[in-house]
């Protein structure tokens, strides 16, 4: 399943989950944390969402 597929509820789980990890993780945290997620659509979709998420909390 590709970000595209998602349904809204799952798209708004996984932005909340990125926010979540970006407040109270350290950036060494999340990428051992993405290193390990053995689906690699997941990962790469959470990456860019945690992407995401880190520019928008700096504007």
């Amino acid at each position: 399943m590709t970000a595209t597929d998602l349904s809204p509820e799952e798209a708004y789980r996984r932005d909340r989950l990125a926010q979540e990890l970006l407040s109270t993780w350290s950036r060494q945290q999340i990428v051992e944390w993405l290193q390990q997620l053995n689906n690699a659509d997941y990962r790469e979709d959470m990456r860019a969402r945690l992407n995401q998420q880190r520019k928008e909390m700096h504007r």
